[in-house]
């Protein structure tokens, strides 16, 4: 739904991940060499988180064809102010898309001023991706609530790049490994994971995925370098 105005259309509730944003610039967890190859052999495989995120930011698509909309409703002297609800086939897990049996995603975007508010509401049901584990394909399965920040509004007439930040609130399922309520932002270059330690929700480190493989934990005054992706030496 869209409609060109002076600010009369309802603008929907938008996800504010700005807490979130700020935890992944301020882990709080004090690390040394020993416990930080401690706290990621707690975590779950991060070639495989990865694997998992960046399959699901294909939802990036989803805003892009928004964006197309709302562009060509605006024309040259509206302004656009209220919803886009955007439903995604998802393309299943093989080489060829086989779209209309592997579920969808829903995305709610509010639009304010000619502007895609950056914080997008999804849902998720039964939507099935292929994702990349250093080379091998993996089934990626996601259901359930999801959220994403773009990093910015999103003027008409942008595609979107940039980092992407996604909490992933409901189930995802990587290649049999199965998970729930993630966050992670990443680029083209690397993946930040955002680990809770056990038991104190208010103690979490960075984990660190560069896309040729190399792992790091950022801590509270330090980051150490993870060569075997166990033992860790500070960098």
């Amino acid at each position: 739904m869209l409609a060109a105005c002076t600010g009369a259309a309802d603008i929907p509730p938008t996800p504010d991940l700005t807490s979130l944003q700020l935890e992944f610039e301020n882990p709080t967890a004090e690390l040394d060499e020993t416990k930080a190859g401690e706290t990621l052999r707690e975590m779950p495989d991060l070639h495989q988180l990865a694997a998992g995120f960046r399959a699901a930011g294909f939802t990036t698509d989803g805003v892009n064809d928004a964006d197309d909309e709302a562009s060509s409703s605006a024309g040259n002297r509206f302004r656009i102010q209220g919803s886009i609800r955007v439903t995604l086939r998802c393309p299943g897990e093989l080489d060829v898309p086989a779209f209309g049996s592997n579920g969808t995603v829903n995305l709610t975007l509010g639009v304010q001023e000619n502007l895609i508010k950056r914080g997008i509401a999804m849902t998720a049901t039964d939507c099935v991706l292929r994702g990349n584990v250093l080379g091998m394909p993996v089934r990626v399965a996601i259901d359930g609530p999801m959220y994403m920040d773009l990093g910015r509004d999103l003027g008409l007439r942008q595609r979107w790049s940039g980092r992407l930040l996604m909490l992933i609130a409901g189930r995802i399922e990587i290649g049999g490994l199965m998970l729930e309520n993630l966050a992670a932002r990443w680029t083209s270059d690397q993946l930040e994971y955002l680990f809770r330690l056990p038991g104190d929700e208010k103690s979490w480190v960075i984990a660190v995925v560069t896309a040729d493989g190399n792992v790091s934990v950022k801590s509270k005054g330090a980051t150490y370098g993870c060569s075997d992706g166990q033992a860790c030496g500070e960098l």
